[in-house]
């Protein structure tokens, strides 16, 4: 099949990427913008996700880059309550837990449509593709929901230094958004106050399991906690 068919059939959608968020991050990156074809390519030599270079690309996200089970919110909560203040280290033996559990048998996911391409409306589906919602965010980071909220539709623009709790949650360099919404680059100076986390790559860990597996997962971090000698 050639590369144009193989993205076809990936995609199930045709268009031109046309997207002010993708020109600026090959801008920011130094490299080409691509053609719909060599998005994936593109997306790995960068270290992103497929899935999230859809959402800037305005493209439509196919079912298997959804997380399995939508409806887990709720259980991504659970487990981010409970992880969102540990260091990596600690952070370490959940992330393997998790791996370790079974995908979800019965995905439940659905294909995302095109997005519009802002960085608010991208943000939100940067979350979507993540199990993640407005509480969970907010929560790890320590905002107001509201805040959020007029972030994602566009009531003004990110400071800087709240890439850094984004990146944080997303598992984005904060710099690689910085450059998505036309703000300067968090400079290193900020203050890292208590709610900057670690838990980007759990996050995406979860995304393949079902609400009782990541339930599951909520329990072991409990269990975890009771067990641990010393306060974490």
């Amino acid at each position: 099949m050639s590369s144009r068919g193989a993205v076809e059939t990936v995609f199930g959608y045709r268009a031109d990427v046309d997207s002010v968020l993708l020109r600026r991050l090959a801008a920011h990156r130094g490299v080409a913008v691509p053609d719909q074809e060599r998005l994936p390519e593109f997306a790995d030599n960068l270290g992103w996700r497929l899935a999230d270079m859809l959402a800037i690309a305005g493209l439509p996200t196919p079912a298997d880059l959804m997380p399995a089970d939508p409806t887990a919110k709720r259980q991504v909560q659970n487990v981010l309550q409970g992880t969102c203040r540990l260091t990596a280290e600690e952070i370490g033996p959940i992330r393997q837990y998790a791996r370790a559990l079974a995908p979800s048998p019965n995905p439940r996911q659905q294909a995302a449509p095109p997005a519009t391409v802002t960085f608010g409306a991208v943000l939100e589906r940067l979350m979507l593709v993540r199990n993640l919602d407005d509480t969970s965010v907010c929560h790890v980071i320590g905002w107001a929901e509201a805040l959020l909220r007029r972030l994602i539709l566009g009531y003004f623009p990110p400071k800087p230094v709240w890439l850094l709790y984004l990146g944080d949650v997303l598992d984005l360099r904060p710099d690689d958004l910085a450059a998505l919404s036309a703000v300067p680059t968090p400079s290193g100076n900020e203050p890292t106050p208590d709610y900057r986390s670690h838990i980007g790559g759990l996050v995406w860990d979860l995304t393949s399991l079902s609400a009782d597996a990541i339930e599951e997962v909520a329990s072991f971090v409990v269990h975890m906690r009771h067990d641990a000698t010393g306060d974490w």
